[in-house]
């Protein structure tokens, strides 16, 4: 009896974790989010290995590469605290940022800087849909 009570506990734990893979291999960063106060509303849409979208504040956009969970790109808005030398996304207010989302898709948490300058700064969001 004591061995058939280990055997399922074993079914049920191998169970749990291949609907957790299943559930990260699914999750995508395409769908409608909500960045705060920072970014505001965020639409996003990924493809294969590239993420594009835009979100409310002045006009913002995204472009990155994702690797797994984790993306790594642009944002590009009509203004901001700090004007580039260069343009990126046909804009010269611009920087980098990542993000990193969670295992069943449901939020992610990331960083962004102005221009090439490290991204320090913390951004999250929570997906609306």
């Amino acid at each position: 009896m004591w061995r058939a009570f280990v055997l399922l506990l074993i079914v049920m734990a191998a169970s749990a974790a291949s609907r957790t893979v299943a559930q990260s291999a699914d999750a995508t960063y395409t769908g409608h989010w909500n960045a705060g106060s920072s970014w505001g509303d965020m639409t996003l849409t990924q493809s294969g290995t590239h993420v594009t979208g835009s979100y409310a504040w002045k006009n913002g956009r995204i472009s990155a590469r994702v690797y797994g969970r984790y993306a790594r790109g642009y944002w590009a808005q009509d203004a901001s605290d700090r004007r580039c030398e260069t343009e990126r996304l046909g804009s010269a207010y611009w920087g980098v940022v990542t993000s990193t989302l969670s295992a069943d898709g449901r939020s992610f948490t990331g960083t962004w800087g102005y221009c090439a300058d490290a991204p320090t700064n913390a951004v999250k969001a929570a997906r609306e849909d």
